[in-house]
């Protein structure tokens, strides 16, 4: 009887011994859940376009949706296609450039260890309308952009002499007004279908010459009848 009572007693020690390292576990356990951090949902973000066409000496704007932290533009060949310039918050809206090679290649961002593309395909401008650069000059006494009109179309189009000048600064393009003593004609001027016309603006004059300081700048030219590349690229 003495043993059984011993074998008892064994029996109801090692049944508390469990229960206490049960409890001491569940108690571990709550703890560590507490001290855990809670997992935080990854924001989502996307690219505006991930596939664009463009022309020789262009631009474009792209942008990442909902970006949470700071964008970083690249572009994989900037022979072809180059990153002009970003803007915004967290430099999440970006102005690309195309020169004069036409082919394909990708502009990337990247924002919090993830990477976004676009693919970019510059073709040729032979059958295209537009405005085009012939040549800016910067002279002693005034500014001189000539652009040359092409019509491409079985169309006539028509186009005024009024037109908008901006520069590129900071990410964006900025308006550079003329001034009040710049008269505009109400000429309105035809290009025949499948021709083009040439026209010479004087953008700046004397002391409006100061305004131009050097940098890109577009001249914009309202043409009836071309949508898309109604501006001229230039450098001063």
């Amino acid at each position: 009887m003495v043993r059984a009572a011993k074998r008892e007693r064994g029996k109801k020690v090692l049944a508390l011994a469990m229960a206490l390292l049960c409890m001491a576990g569940s108690i571990a356990a709550q703890g560590e859940t507490a001290d855990a951090k809670p997992t935080l949902p990854v924001e989502q973000c996307r690219i505006s376009k991930d596939k664009l066409t463009m022309y020789p000496n262009m631009t474009e704007q792209l942008k990442v949706l909902d970006a949470g932290a700071k964008v970083k533009w690249t572009s994989t060949d900037s022979r072809i296609v180059s990153v002009l310039g970003s803007r915004g918050k967290n430099q999440q809206i970006v102005t690309v450039r195309t020169k004069g090679r036409t082919g394909t290649c990708r502009i990337k961002a990247k924002a919090a260890g993830k990477t976004y593309s676009c693919k970019v395909t510059v073709k040729s401008d032979r059958k295209v309308s537009r405005v085009k650069l012939v040549k800016a000059v910067k002279k002693s006494k005034n500014i001189v952009v000539k652009v040359k009109i092409l019509n491409r179309s079985g169309k006539n189009y028509w186009y005024g002499h009024p037109y908008t000048v901006e520069k590129f600064v900071n990410g964006a393009w900025k308006k550079v007004a003329p001034s009040d003593d710049i008269k505009f004609t109400a000429e309105v001027i035809k290009v025949r279908a499948h021709s083009s016309m040439d026209t010479n603006y004087v953008i700046a004059s004397g002391e409006e010459k100061k305004a131009f300081t050097k940098g890109l700048y577009r001249l914009s030219v309202d043409v009836v009848g071309i949508k898309k590349a109604t501006y001229a690229l230039f450098s001063l």
